[in-house]
């Protein structure tokens, strides 16, 4: 039984009160409600749900006529890969102007700035050169959350773009930089906010939603790049972190851990895709550098692995898209200068389709649709076909880099591009008939 997102809530604040939570299906989702919840936003990493799938009924269309489609607006932006979210008529972005981190409000119709909110920057850069923020911004009620690229959690008034409160969790926590920064997203539930630091004096943390106060410290895991989701495991709510070389499954309320499952390899490796829930209470994690699929149980406690396969899919940093019962999913590395889409069948352990040439691509799932959006700004609309690669439509987007998450909501297609040291552009493409 799936519940609508009033009833999770109430759900999680019975659990929090009395420690009982009627069952719920995979509860893979933040739990967003509050004034002005539209059914095309797009309030999160990859969606409102965490899982790549534009909200119910989004459509795309079979074709796109004539030059292209029409451009609703396109704003200059500055450094940073976070990419953009979408609630009611504004649209979110995170990205770095100078010496400050600026969450900018734009309304969705024109571009016009609402808002914005300035947070100092300290980030100085690592292996990419690139010092801006990689964490989508999280909408949720009246508040937007945000998290730095050094680790600066935080919290801003959705209504005025007051800052309620912000925490330099990484450096208070002395919790390195790492490859590229902080950029695991932090998950938002009810009253706290989840966070991936990776510290060795706390890997995971909880912080007061209201406050900014650290509620439990857990674990001293190594910081990934990868989303945390949250599930219903034996009755009760469970955070799933895919940290640098473990996935851990952790109680929000406590930060008891419930398990700790292998995933990952030592060396210069990442986790950045974000696991997907697949039918039969089953998750589905996938990194590259001779990682490949790991498969895990949930019906069990601990949790089973029935499938740890290092030729099934490997992706570096796109998450998979579930349709049915089948998963879409690009393959390959972009350091490495391979991409590959193809489409699994996960029961049987087969690879249905391949296309060796199809190059990196961020996912969208729109009904029985996909949308990709390559990361040199190649964007295609695929009928979700186990049978075969079916491309519908196709277009190009303007010379740049397309690395940050893309977001699709009430038929607009929202990219964010860079275009060079500290500079890009945040354009809605228009995609609805």
């Amino acid at each position: 039984m799936v519940f609508s997102s009033l009833e999770k809530v109430c759900a999680i604040f019975e659990y929090f009160r009395h420690g009982t939570l009627v069952p719920v299906a995979m509860l893979n989702v933040s739990l967003l409600v509050g004034p002005g919840v539209y059914a095309g936003d797009w309030r999160q990493v990859l969606g409102n749900q965490r899982n790549g799938q534009a909200a119910e009924g989004e459509a795309l269309p079979d074709s796109i006529p004539g030059p292209g489609p029409k451009t609703v607006w396109s704003k200059s932006i500055g450094a940073g890969y976070a990419g953009p979210a979408v609630a009611g008529e504004n649209v979110y972005l995170f990205h770095r102007v100078g010496e400050q981190e600026v969450v900018s409000c734009y309304k969705s119709g024109d571009g016009s700035v609402v808002w914005e909110a300035k947070l100092p920057a300290t980030y100085e850069g690592g292996i990419d050169p690139d010092i801006g923020p990689r964490c989508v911004p999280t909408v949720d009620g009246n508040d937007v959350i945000v998290y730095g690229a050094a680790g600066q959690l935080s919290c801003i008034d959705r209504t005025n773009g007051k800052t309620l409160w912000t925490l330099p969790l990484r450096k208070q926590l002395k919790a390195d930089d790492g490859y590229f920064g902080a950029g695991s997203t932090p998950l938002v539930l009810a009253d706290r906010i989840l966070v991936n630091v990776g510290s060795r004096q706390a890997g995971i943390v909880a912080v007061d939603r209201l406050t900014g106060n650290v509620l439990w410290k857990a674990t001293a895991h190594d910081a990934s790049y990868s989303s945390p989701i949250l599930v219903d495991y034996q009755g009760a709510p469970l955070a799933l972190f895919a940290t640098r070389l473990q996935l851990v499954g952790i109680r929000p309320f406590n930060g008891k851990v419930e398990f700790e499952i292998p995933f990952g390899m030592r060396g210069p490796t990442v986790n950045a895709a974000t696991p997907v829930s697949l039918s039969d209470n089953r998750l589905l994690l996938t990194a590259s550098y001779g990682i490949g699929t790991l498969v895990v149980g949930l019906d069990s406690q601990p949790p089973q692995t029935p499938i740890r396969d290092d030729s099934l899919l490997a992706s570096q940093y796109v998450t998979p898209i579930v349709i049915g019962k089948y998963v879409y999913g690009n393959d390959g590395r972009e350091d490495a200068g391979n991409g590959a889409m193809c489409c699994l069948d996960i029961d049987s352990q087969k690879v249905l389709w391949k296309d060796e040439d199809f190059g990196i691509a961020h996912l969208i799932g729109v009904g029985d649709k996909l949308l990709t959006i390559g990361n040199r700004g190649e964007v295609s609309i695929l009928k979700a076909n186990p049978a075969k690669l079916e491309k519908l439509a196709s277009f190009e987007l303007p010379i740049a880099t397309y690395r940050a998450l893309p977001a699709y909501a009430n038929g607009v297609l929202w990219v964010r591009s860079n275009e060079g040291p500290g500079s890009g552009k945040l354009m809605g493409i228009l995609l609805k008939n």
